[in-house]
């Protein structure tokens, strides 16, 4: 089978701190319904949550300055998706 599609329309706002909401649409795939669909969630290469079937919202952190948010979709099978992805700019 082939990997999940990748999470659109990925996007996260900062309460203040360098806490933030993150939020994305879910991914489709050819092998497993979107609840079975695992969202590995990374800030700056740290992994930062795992979720499934969902598309948040999630609360996470990041650091100081540039970060780099990446939600990868993995099925069942172990097929795992680009990442989708979103920058934000921290206090």
């Amino acid at each position: 089978p082939a990997p999940p599609t990748v999470p659109a329309n990925v996007f996260a706002f900062s309460f203040g701190d360098l806490e933030m909401q993150l939020s994305w649409g879910q991914s489709t795939d050819d092998f497993d319904d979107q609840a079975n669909i695992r969202y590995d969630v990374y800030v700056n290469d740290r992994l930062e949550d795992i979720v499934f079937g969902s598309g948040g919202p999630r609360v996470i952190y990041g650091d100081s300055g540039d970060n780099l948010i990446e939600v990868f979709a993995t099925d069942t099978a172990g097929n795992t998706s680009e990442a989708g992805t979103f920058r934000i700019t921290l206090p």
